[in-house]
């Protein structure tokens, strides 16, 4: 190989080094004009464009590189970043299983399949990984934060602090390591901690979503008012998707059975009918905590800067609902008919609107915010009925709600899947 063809390479693995990715790709390009079957090449550009966002030739460079050198782990390991980073885990999977299968001795391969485990919510599996890769290297950054995060999700919140802690401690200006303690904290109910390690995260990467997404979660908890569902939201990330699951119907079966109990034993319905309506209302605010939490902290600067554009515009539409239902509660303290039926249908658009706000980016996001712009145009629509035609309100304005209401009670069946989904970017 010739020595401009090395100087190029170098330069371009420099330049990847120093987040310098366009100029990385121009010199892995010379380097390739030289050896145009060099492997090399097109793993350095495969992971500049990973970096740059650019997915589809991320993942032909990528490609390109295996083909090249299809016993070579390196490869493999950077296809599986690559389709990890565009939300194709089981095609990563599979690619880093081969880099680890033809070099068992790379500590990165083993912090990237943890990272896959954690995306499949597979706890065990990732803290295995970890583990097996920090037999090769027990100081492996990579590793230990994936050690943490499992940790975390299963609960073992003790151990998951002292690991990032000897990450901080070797390197304290780790983002990604200020941000995992965090949320430690935060699972541990330490608001004050975890706010001061978030805070820290986005001093060093100040476009670290991770962190960014802990600071708000960490100033939701100043108000106590939503401490509560706080903790009981962190509880519900902590288990299996099918536990959780098994959760949602198993309250659902009961309020049920306690319906029929009420019906049979009308004596017993002093005590029956406030359960009702505070399971009601709890199972209303677990979908809608978010958007208030939200909408107390548009009210915050330092709250406003910490959101992302999604948040700030599902706050906006939280405060048009809130402010529509106090007009319809005031009206209906006066008398007006069907007024509380107004109000309620205004609270219950909250719950899409927190959806959509929390979709995937993608296809997801915009099913979402179709059906909350139309259960939207239909509350809007059936307000402006009752107001032009005063009192009482015509039949069709009670139906274009009844929709609007019976649609948000259905959001909560569909919305899981926009939220969870992940699309292939």
């Amino acid at each position: 190989m010739s020595n401009g063809y090395e100087r190029h390479l170098q330069q371009a693995w420099f330049l990847f080094g120093r987040d310098r990715h366009r100029d990385a790709i121009a010199e892995a390009a010379r380097a390739l004009e030289l050896e145009p079957e060099s492997a090399d090449c097109f793993t350095v550009m495969a992971l500049a464009h990973d970096q740059l966002e650019e997915y589809e030739h991320a993942e032909r460079c990528a490609r390109e590189a295996v083909l090249r050198e299809p016993g070579e782990s390196s490869t493999h390991r950077a296809l599986a970043i690559v389709l990890f980073d565009r939300r194709d885990p089981d095609g990563a999977l599979a690619a880093i299983q081969q880099a680890i299968r033809l070099d068992p001795h790379e500590v990165q391969s083993f912090a990237v399949l943890g990272q896959i485990h954690l995306v499949k919510q597979q706890w065990n599996k990732s803290l295995a990984a970890a583990d097996q890769g920090l037999t090769l290297d027990p100081a492996h950054e990579g590793c230990l934060n994936v050690r943490t995060q499992a940790l975390l999700h299963l609960g073992r919140l003790d151990e998951a602090r002292i690991t990032v802690g000897g990450v901080l401690a070797e390197n304290p200006e780790n983002a990604f390591s200020h941000a995992n303690l965090g949320w430690v904290e935060l699972h541990s109910g330490r608001h004050a901690s975890a706010l001061q390690h978030f805070s820290e995260a986005l001093r060093h990467d100040p476009n670290l979503d991770w962190a960014r997404a802990g600071l708000v979660e960490a100033l939701k908890a100043k108000y106590r008012v939503f401490r509560f569902v706080l903790a009981f939201q962190l509880w519900l990330q902590r288990m299996s998707p099918q536990l959780r699951w098994g959760l949602v119907i198993g309250a659902y079966v009961l309020f049920r059975v306690l319906r029929s109990v009420e019906k049979s034993h009308p004596e017993w319905s002093p005590v029956l009918v406030p359960l009702g309506f505070a399971y009601a209302g709890f199972v209303y605010l677990t979908w809608t905590a978010d958007s208030y939490f939200e909408l107390m902290l548009s009210f915050n600067r330092f709250g406003r800067r910490a959101m992302n554009r999604e948040q700030l515009v599902g706050a906006i539409a939280t405060g048009v609902c809130v402010g529509v239902a106090a007009i319809g509660t005031g009206v209906a303290l006066c008398g007006g008919d069907r007024a509380w039926f107004t109000a309620l249908v205004a609270l219950l658009l909250v719950v899409p609107i927190g959806g959509t706000a929390n979709a995937t980016a993608g296809w997801p996001r915009m099913v979402a915010g179709i059906v909350t712009a139309v259960l939207a145009l239909l509350t809007f629509l059936g307000v402006v009925r009752a107001v032009t035609s005063g009192s009482p309100i015509p039949d069709d304005a009670g139906i274009a709600l009844a929709l609007a209401g019976l649609g948000c009670v259905l959001s909560t069946w569909v919305f899981p899947f926009l939220i969870h989904a992940r699309p292939k970017r």
